[in-house]
This record gives C-alpha cells, structure tokens and sequence, in this order.
C-alpha cells in the first residue's frame, strides 16, 4: 500500500477565488457564490466547488513532479465533506512504484474532505477546439425530482485559457485543454442542469473514451427519491463515466403569519414592543409572526438578509400588523441601536448565531467554540448592556438555550459549552441589572434552516415550541 508522505500545497478559497472558478466553469449555483443564499443552506454559507479543490489537488502534483504532456486514462473523486470558505484545506499524495499512478487526499484540519485517485494516459488526445470564451451567468435548473429522474442533455466544452492558466498554472500548461474542458463541464452539468439548483457534487468516476462527440452529452442513469440520489452519465470528446450527485434539501419555509393569526389571540401581546435580533429568518421569524398575530409590535434585526428581514416586515404589516427592521451587527464593538429611538423595547429575543457544525468524528475545535462565544456571550452581552444603557425600563431578555445541555449529542461539545456560557451571561446580567429579567429556555431540536440534513430527522415544528414560549414569557411579565 503507498503511504502518504507529501504535502503538495495548502490554501484556503475565498469567496474571490469561487467566483473566479464559476466563471470559468459555468457552475454559478448560489450555494457556492451567493453569501445570503448560502447562509440558508445546510451549510450556513458559501462552500468549495468539489472540482475546484480537485484541479487545484492535480495543479499542486502536476507541479511537484517534471514529466511530459499528460492526459488522463482514469480519474476517481470522492467529495466526502464540504469545505467552507477561508478554511486552509492541505494536499498530501502518496508514494508508490507507478509515476502513472497517483493518490490524493485534501485535508481539513486532519480530516479527509475528500479522495482523488488515478492514472495519467500518454498525453495523446484527438484535436478538439473548445470555446475559448467565458460562460454567461444564469440561474441554475430548480425541477422536482421525478423531472430530474428524466433528464439528460448535452453542454458545449468552454475554457477560457487565460482564466485556467491563472487558477491553475501547472496542470492548464500539461493537461489537454478539451480534458479540462471537460472536467470543468462535469460541475455545470450538476451544479447548473441536474440536479440544479439544490444539488450537492459528492464524486466522479471517469475513464479515457475517445469518441467523435464535440460536446458533453449526459444523461441521469440510477436514481433514488428516498435519499436524493442522482447517478449521471456522461460521455465526452475524450472521457465517458458517471458523476455521483445528491439533491440536498430546500430551505425550511416557515408558516405563514395568516396560518399563526389562527393559533393566537388577537391582543394576547398587545403592549409588547419585542426586538427580535437575527430574526429575518429560522426561529427569529416565527417569534415575529407570533408576536405580530398577537397585537404587538416588532423591529427585525438582520447581519446579512435585508431582503429576507423586509419580506418578513412587509407580510406583517399586509396583515395589519407593525413591524419593522433594521441591520444589526452583533459582533460590533460600536453598536448602532439608533432605529430603537422612538420606542424602546419591552422584550429582546435573541437568535443571532453562525453557523452550528456538529460533526461526531471531530475532535474539540477551540476555532468553533470561541466562534459560537463570540455570539452567545460577548455579542449577547454587548447587546443587552447597550439596550440597557440607552433606556432604564423593564425589559425582559430571552435567550434560547438547548436541550443539548440535558443530553449532549456527539459533536456538538463547542456547541453546548457555548449556550451553556450563555446561560451564566443570562443570570449574571439580571444580578448586574434589577429592572432586567433574563431568561434562557432550553429549546427542543426544530426544523429550520440550520437542522435540515441529507435525510430526515427528528425535530418539531417551530410554531407551536416558540408560542408556548412566548406566552409564558407575557404570563411573566
């Protein structure tokens, strides 16, 4: 067996670096480009292509090691996790006794986010012109699945030369352009036509296969509804396999204001002034709505959805409700609380979080935790001591904890250490503060955009969690 005993280069890609690649690839799927579409994800924010951190794996070989014009008789990738950006990934190879052969693994902190394995061919590939242009932006395929059961096409093969040469030098000056074509093309195909818009790349499995076609025809070969899964074909000028895809979930949409107005009393929050902070979308948007059903009135805070904060504020208001929204930094240091002028707040809710990873294999990652500290503790505290400071009134302060706490999960310790962190912040605050009232439930795992996964978990429908917790809130005050 080879042993991995080279390290060929480490990087992190930024958000620069993925635009770059969509616009040489033709894969401008949000979920890779578009920080605010990211952010709903299951990731919780813009993630690597798989092919992207592929080729620049090859680049790093092909410039480790002088050999002649290459091209590829095999290829095989697997993209086990996704990798986030401005995250430094490292490349190891593995020795062996075959130069033709060649094993890779992209690591992120001491895990293998993915595999890539192969064989080099005699660099002789059939001329074949490829457009040497950019690829126009668009928005991706969003079908239901028993469409992209179905589906099959054909992609002409693109590669602007000068943008290959800049992402990757080494492997654009000895690979044959129309391979790198299509391996490029692979990603358009998932990213952009099938599955589309909700898809996830997890691997490839391609072999030389010369043939007449001038473009990259695929078609979708197995398919499982159960679990998402899309098994592609492809056959191309010089390589035919099939390409290994998901469709990953959609966002959780929460209820409507109209289906809440049926659950709430109409005046049972009248007088309430609620400042619901991070509260464009997930939890922070049921406890809105809730508010709003209820007679009382809320200001929206968001770090990065403004679209999202005025659509919700928009829906409140077409109900005869008042609302409004406002960004809101919370890891500021100089906070600007300026929209809270004309009325200050009775109630402060407090959703503003990162992303939650909750990986089982992980070891403690202090990077993670002091992340999430960031948030539930100094932006927390920051936050209520400049409410406060700005007005010398009641006001209750709730802050959601985890029932992670009574039983903690794998994984999820920097999580649970964190809330954990949050709750003494809560007591401490209402001993600092007598006219404060801190509160900290340990909510139930619920369906929002943060808990959808590849395959169905338990978790409760957040409608009826946050109104129990809102009127036991109001019965407190």
């Amino acid at each position: 067996m080879p042993i991995v005993d080279r390290v060929l280069g480490s990087r992190p890609f930024s958000l620069a670096d993925q635009r770059a690649f969509a616009a040489l690839s033709g894969d401008f799927n949000p979920v890779h480009v578009d920080p605010v579409e990211a952010r709903r994800t299951m990731f919780g924010g813009p993630i690597v292509h798989g092919i992207h951190s592929m080729l620049y794996a090859l680049d790093r070989l092909v410039a480790a090691e002088t050999a002649p014009q290459r091209s590829i008789a095999q290829l095989r990738a697997s993209f086990r996790q996704a990798v986030s950006l401005d995250r430094p990934v490292v490349v190891r190879a593995a020795s062996g006794d075959d130069p033709q052969r060649f094993e890779l693994r992209i690591e992120l902190d001491q895990q293998i986010v993915s595999t890539i394995s192969g064989r080099w061919g005699t660099g002789e590939v059939a001329s074949l012109e490829v457009v040497d242009a950019p690829i126009s932006p668009r928005a991706p395929v969003n079908a239901p699945f028993e469409t992209l059961a179905a589906a099959s096409g054909s992609l002409p093969l693109h590669l602007e030369r000068a943008a290959a040469r800049e992402l990757f030098p080494a492997l654009s000056a000895q690979l044959h352009p129309a391979q790198l074509a299509e391996l490029l093309a692979t990603t358009r195909i998932v990213g952009m036509e099938c599955p589309g818009l909700y898809s996830l790349y997890s691997g490839l499995e391609l072999k030389a296969s010369p043939t007449s076609a001038t473009t990259l025809g695929w078609r979708v070969g197995k398919s499982d509804a159960r679990v998402g899964v899309l098994s592609v074909a492809i056959t191309g000028p010089t390589l035919s396999g099939s390409l290994a895809t998901f469709v990953r979930p959609r966002p959780h949409a929460q209820a409507e204001l109209k289906a809440i107005a049926e659950l709430v009393r109409p005046e049972e929050f009248r007088g309430h002034h609620a400042l619901v902070v991070g509260g464009s979308r997930g939890l922070g948007e049921v406890t809105a709505k809730c508010i709003a059903a209820g007679g009382g009135k809320t200001t929206i805070t968001y770090a990065s959805g403004a679209e999202d904060a005025e659509r919700l504020a928009s829906e409140i208001r077409a109900h005869g409700g008042r609302s409004a929204c406002a960004k809101l930094d919370v890891l500021s240091t100089e906070l600007d609380l300026s929209f809270l002028a004309s009325e200050p707040p009775t109630h402060l809710y407090y959703f503003a979080t990162p992303h939650i990873s909750i990986d089982r294999n992980r070891s403690f990652s202090t990077e993670h935790f002091e992340q999430l500290s960031r948030y539930y503790v100094g932006g927390f505290v920051r936050l209520v001591e400049a409410v406060r400071a700005l007005y010398d009134r009641e006001l209750v302060v709730i802050f959601p904890s985890t029932v992670f706490l009574d039983e903690p999960p794998p994984g999820a310790m920097e999580y649970s250490l964190a809330k954990a962190a949050g709750e003494a912040a809560c007591r401490l605050l209402e001993k600092t503060h007598p006219r404060l009232r801190a509160h900290s439930p340990r909510l139930p795992r619920m369906k929002t955009d943060q808990t959808v996964g590849l395959l169905p978990g338990n978790a409760a429908e957040p409608v009826a969690v946050m109104l129990e917790l809102l009127r036991s809130m109001a019965a407190s005050s």
